[in-house]
């Protein structure tokens, strides 16, 4: 096994500024012409400009996510093992996946009701939610 620790700050620099330009991709939606206020709430004005800019970050930005995910996950197998890197993705993403999937589950519900009729109970009800079957 190898013990470099060389740090690729120009990589975490592109993977943060991917992140901050999902800010932007996502703030862009609501004023995208054609696209449906059933999932966004959407504005009159729509700007194809605004459009120009969305499909341009939306083109490269989930590509350069695998593709560094790829990268430093090789490098951890690398330096360290399939082992610590199996215990670093249990930790770092199963274990908020099991904290916060019965919160989410609970308040999603309530989430989607006051955003359809502006209506907010304190009881846990399907009816009316969506996919509820």
């Amino acid at each position: 096994m190898t013990t470099s620790t060389a740090r690729y700050h120009g990589l975490d620099a592109l993977r943060g500024i991917a992140m901050v330009l999902g800010i932007a991709l996502h703030a862009a939606l609501p004023y995208i012409p054609g696209m449906p206020s059933a999932i966004w709430p959407s504005d009159n004005s729509s700007s194809y400009p605004i459009k120009i800019v969305f499909e341009f970050i939306h083109m490269w930005r989930m590509p350069v996510f695998f593709i560094l995910a790829g990268f430093f996950a090789n490098l951890i197998i690398t330096r360290k093992s399939w082992m610590f890197w199996c215990n670093n993705r249990a930790l770092r993403v199963g274990l908020p996946i099991a904290v916060f999937f019965p919160v989410m589950g609970l308040t999603l519900p309530w989430i989607w009701k006051y955003g359809r009729t502006g209506e907010f109970y304190f009881f846990y009800s399907n009816t009316g939610q969506p996919f509820h079957l």
